[in-house]
């Protein structure tokens, strides 16, 4: 209201205190083998709203206003997504990151071998581009073996003492791994 001696006028202002949303996407994670994955947010106020921010292909959710809700990607890697709450005119987002591996089925060749000699040629084969091999003695004495190159798909065991092994090929990428095992006799 304003006034001046006898006259005055007043307006009125329209105010409304909304509360300030604060998105918690929850936490992203890793899937092998799989291309779903179990989003889980934490809601506070107002209304909320999932939505893929990056990734290499397209996404659909099984119910996109759910904080907890299903994600399935149309291609394998690593993928953002936004949680975004709007109350009133106030928003807030938070965001996770999705890898998606693709299963990896460690094949470590023949699964048994027999030879008359001290030193075997191991053929593992790698199954999915960009993962790496780890070869182990699993069963026998580890000490009498040397590999030519534990990190290769392919490398020499040789051995100090005739024997029954078992080496097991590890193949890794990211968070995936498997293992296959091949029963070796000197």
């Amino acid at each position: 209201t304003e006034s001046k001696g006898s006259c005055s006028d007043s307006d009125d202002i329209v105010v409304t205190f909304t509360q300030q949303p604060v998105a918690d996407a929850g936490t992203g994670g890793s899937v092998c083998g799989s291309m779903t994955f179990g989003l889980s947010a934490t809601a506070s106020v107002g209304t909320g709203t999932w939505t893929q921010e990056s990734g290499p292909g397209s996404s659909s959710f099984a119910d996109a206003s759910s904080p907890s809700t299903d994600v399935t990607v149309s291609a394998f890697g690593s993928y953002v997504y936004r949680w975004t709450e709007v109350n009133g005119g106030c928003s807030d987002f938070d965001e996770v990151t999705v890898n998606f591996s693709d299963a990896i089925v460690a094949d470590a060749g023949d699964a048994t071998a027999e030879e008359c000699d001290l030193s075997i040629a191991l053929t593992g084969t790698q199954t999915v581009s960009g993962s790496t091999a780890s070869w182990t003695v699993t069963a026998g004495t580890a000490t009498d073996i040397t590999f030519s190159d534990a990190s290769s798909f392919t490398t020499t065991a040789t051995s100090s003492t005739y024997g029954t092994y078992t080496f097991t090929l590890t193949e890794s990428k990211g968070s995936c791994s498997d293992s296959d095992d091949i029963v070796v006799t000197f």
